[in-house]
């Protein structure tokens, strides 16, 4: 094990601080934790490459890469590996101010072609994103074949075609922030992954390419979304869209988002939401939901009010089957447009009420949230992060304390 401790101050490319591979070797870079200051990676003047392993062949190379980085901050510098066998952490590091059209801050391939292929993983832990550009074609994160974790890290006022784009992959964010973030196609794009969203804020980012794009954008595999809130996003085609995917969303709060498609459109797949609030969201003369050829379960779910909905309607759904329980309709609009062709089936206590209007009269219980108490989760929980996240921070450094050997 190489262990590679870096004082604290400004290390450019020029000096040869770039284009490293530590291609099956075991390594740990980054600031002695006992020395005060930051250590800066400043890669702008020459290259944007500070990490670029790679092989000549699709072999899986023994023994494996381990590539740790610590308390650092990355301008302008991208991580690159093509190396079939590889396990990356970055532990409190920022990459910031990014900018290529050629490829993103940070890209993995695991290039292995047999069966089943080696595992390769990222693992992303209080760290920062922000500030980055990449091209309309390039994701900031593009990864293939790799187990991707983001855990209590921050994705802020970054500019791209998605900001993150896997294919095969397992995917999970955990207590994280993704945050004023502007993309040409999907926020998320995920093809053939086993995806987990969990106890994360997803605010105020905005589409700027087309209109018709997803924040989230699930194509077969699987996607669970647990504890999440989704607000203040626009110009979207939907907040998620499912095909041939199974997909569960509970606990979760979308609120005042600017829909000019669905929040959910899901395609041959199979959909579980519970216990999650729907409100203040604003439509282009269309649904909230809108399903063909699936099967949908919902149960425990408020749907608050929303503007320009299509025909007075917040579902809609050609075959397949729906299933409806202790739904709270506070829209003023009915559940379900029972008038489209090829009607879904409908099922479920609350099947005979779904294609009525409700009743201006009707009271609602009190397991609805009004939007100031959705404001008041929001403020709460990124207070909740942040501590989390300053804890988290405190923790690594006295245990990197201990582990640490001045090379």
């Amino acid at each position: 094990m190489l262990n590679i401790v870096l004082a604290s101050g400004v290390y450019l490319s020029q000096n040869g601080n770039a284009q490293l591979n530590p291609i099956s070797l075991n390594v740990t870079m980054g600031r002695l934790p006992t020395t005060p200051g930051d250590v800066i990676i400043d890669l702008t003047l020459v290259t944007n490459v500070f990490i670029n392993m790679t092989q000549a062949d699709t072999t899986v190379l023994l023994p494996p890469t381990s590539l740790t980085l610590n308390n650092m901050t990355l301008i302008n510098g991208s991580i690159t590996s093509y190396v079939n066998l590889a396990n990356i952490v970055l532990n409190n590091v920022t990459i910031s101010n990014f900018n290529s059209v050629f490829y993103g801050a940070i890209s993995l391939s695991n290039q292995y072609n047999g069966t089943p292929a080696p595992k390769s993983s990222l693992t992303l832990n209080l760290c920062s994103i922000k500030n980055s550009v990449t091209g309309p074609t390039i994701g900031l994160f593009e990864v293939f074949q790799y187990d991707l974790v983001f855990s209590k890290s921050f994705f802020t006022n970054n500019t791209g075609d998605t900001l993150v784009y896997g294919i095969n992959s397992n995917v999970m964010f955990n207590y994280s922030y993704i945050h004023f973030n502007r993309v040409f196609y999907n926020l998320f794009q995920l093809d053939s992954t086993t995806t987990t969203i969990q106890n994360c804020l997803i605010i105020n980012n905005r589409m700027i390419g087309i209109k018709f794009m997803s924040l989230i954008l699930q194509t077969a595999g699987s996607i669970n979304m647990t504890n999440d809130i989704i607000d203040t996003n626009a110009n979207l085609y939907s907040v998620l869209t499912i095909q041939r995917t199974n997909a569960t969303i509970q606990g979760s709060v979308f609120t005042s988002n600017n829909i000019n498609g669905y929040l959910v459109h899901g395609i041959l797949s199979n959909m579980t939401m519970s216990n999650s609030t729907i409100q203040d969201n604003t439509y282009n003369q269309t649904t909230t939901f809108y399903f063909d050829s699936s099967d949908v379960i919902i149960g425990q779910v408020t749907f608050g009010s929303a503007s320009s909905l299509y025909d007075n309607s917040n579902i809609q759904c050609s075959k397949g089957n729906i299933t409806l329980n202790n739904i709270e309709n506070t829209s003023g609009s009915k559940l379900i447009d029972c008038d489209a062709d090829n009607q879904c089936d409908i099922y479920g206590g609350d099947a005979d009420e779904a294609c009525d209007m409700p009743s201006p009269h009707h009271k609602p219980h009190d397991k609805g949230l009004s939007t100031g108490a959705i404001v008041g989760i929001v403020a709460a929980t990124l207070v909740g992060v942040a501590g989390i996240i300053g804890l988290s921070i405190i923790i690594i450094r006295n245990k990197q304390k201990e582990n640490y050997i001045p090379i």
